[in-house]
Parts: structure tokens; C-alpha cells; sequence
């Protein structure tokens, strides 16, 4: 559909394209951004209990429970994580909705 638009109104193709960037940008950088929550919620709770996993965690198959030292750096592991999926979740999407605007304009 964009490359028929193109052919009769690059302009409006070429909004219509930057349209959809920022619609795929911003999914992806809210996806990221939940992902880091989640990853900083997960590391709040080890930290709290004090073991990996946490009670009340579901895991997938039977998992070896790590205490003290171990379990804090699986914690520090996951808060680490999810400070950089917001940083890229919101710096990388900032910059690439920049980049798309300049390649368009």
C-alpha cells in the first residue's frame, strides 16, 4: 500500500511511513519499559527475601534455591536489567524516532 502511495504522493507515503515507525517505536519501547519493571520488581523481592527465587515464585522446572551472596547477585543481576531496558526502552526509542525523522525529512 506505501509503495503505491509512493508512486502517486511520496509525500503523504513518506508521512504515512513515519506514521507507522513511531506506532512500532512506541510499542517497542513500552514493551521495554514494562520488561524493566518487572525485571526491577523480581530483584526488589530476592532482595527482600533474601533468597533466589523468591516465595511464591512459579518456575518452570525444579530450581536450585540460592541464599545471601548468591541470591543477591542473581538480584543485582535483574535490577541491572531493568535499568537498561528503561534506558533503552526510552533513550533508544527518543533516538531512533529521531532518526526516522530525519532519513524521512
Amino acid at each position: 500500500a506505501i509503495k503505491k502511495l509512493h508512486q502517486e504522493n511520496p509525500r503523504a507515503a513518506d508521512e504515512k511511513a513515519l506514521h507507522l515507525a513511531v506506532i512500532a517505536l512506541c510499542v517497542g519501547g513500552l514493551s521495554l519499559v514494562g520488561m524493566g519493571g518487572w525485571f526491577w520488581r523480581l530483584g526488589r523481592r530476592i532482595n527482600l527475601a533474601g533468597r533466589f527465587p523468591p516465595p511464591g515464585m512459579k518456575v518452570i522446572k525444579d530450581t536450585r534455591v540460592r541464599t545471601d551472596v548468591a541470591a543477591r547477585r542473581v538480584a543485582d543481576l535483574a535490577q541491572l536489567a531493568a535499568f537498561s531496558c528503561i534506558v533503552v526502552g526510552t533513550v533508544g526509542m527518543w533516538y531512533l524516532y529521531g532518526l526516522t525523522v530525519a532519513m524521512l525529512r
